[in-house]
């Protein structure tokens, strides 16, 4: 199946594209979200369990694992930090997409010993999928095949940030300028280790310039779906402003080269049913 979602539940310009405010009315358009705000700081216990009635059982959180951990804390297996992450967010881990690993762009080939021995040492029975973003990691050559053999091995995803659609064109404003100043601009090679391929997208302020990318990973997608994974597509724009609406044309092109992927549906009522 292909999971869609964005790169939060909650925007000041969503109200009336998805039909109210909070997280239980985007899981009534979404099934999955990419959780970064764990990778600031975590939820109480409380809010866990908040998300937890806020959601059906179908619904996926995406967590991502706090920067204390992989930007700060030199990736140290069973660290304290780590262990308090999925203590806090215990009730829910029956809900959890593949945890997100996002590394800084200073983790290079020189630390792939400290990699192997924190992947090695998180915890079994959940899914994991991790962000390179150094150019190490793309080289095509010994360093990225040692780190997706060790990958496959674990059955650990690679996660594909797709950021061409955002250069593609000059910034026209402040949000725009800003994202292709701070994302990631590394090669996307598109290909899926394990049943739980992991891509992430991002436009320019017009989704509509993204379309030929956007083809190219619907074509993509509908392979991954039609061999049986479980596809996690997270949609995003440069203020995210415009995101529910580029992640239901992403469904909608993927829906055509797939019979297996329903077309976008919009709750009624909302703005973007009548797009």
């Amino acid at each position: 199946m292909l999971r869609l979602g964005l790169a939060q539940w909650h925007h000041r310009d969503w109200t009336t594209q998805i039909g109210g405010r909070g997280l239980a009315a985007y899981a009534e358009q979404f099934n999955t979200v990419e959780a970064g705000s764990t990778f600031y700081a975590l939820p109480s216990l409380q809010t866990v369990a908040q998300w937890s009635l806020d959601t059906h059982s179908d619904f996926r959180f995406s967590f991502k694992l706090p920067q204390t951990v992989t930007h700060r804390g030199g990736l140290v297996a069973n660290s304290p930090e780590l262990n308090e992450f999925f203590r806090v967010l215990d009730v829910v881990l029956d809900r959890c997409a593949p945890f997100m690993i996002q590394l800084p762009p200073t983790f290079t080939k020189a630390h792939f010993s400290s990699l192997e021995a924190f992947l090695l040492s998180l915890p079994a029975g959940l899914r994991y999928g991790i962000e390179f973003r150094h150019p190490d990691f793309f080289d095509r050559a010994e360093t990225e095949r040692a780190t997706n053999q060790l990958l496959y091995q674990l059955g650990i995803e690679r996660i594909w940030f797709d950021t061409r659609a955002l250069r593609a064109s000059a910034a026209d404003n402040d949000a725009t300028q800003d994202a292709q100043r701070k994302k990631p601009n590394v090669p996307t090679y598109g290909y899926a280790l394990t049943d739980t391929p992991m891509v992430r997208l991002i436009s320019h302020t017009y989704w509509q310039g993204a379309k030929d990318h956007a083809t190219q990973w619907a074509k993509r997608f509908a392979q991954w779906v039609d061999d049986g994974r479980e596809v996690y597509c997270f949609a995003h724009t440069p203020s995210n402003a415009r995101a529910p609406e580029f992640a239901g044309a992403i469904q909608d092109l993927s829906a055509q080269f797939s019979h297996q992927i329903p077309s976008w549906q919009w709750r009624s009522g909302t703005t973007g049913s009548l797009l």
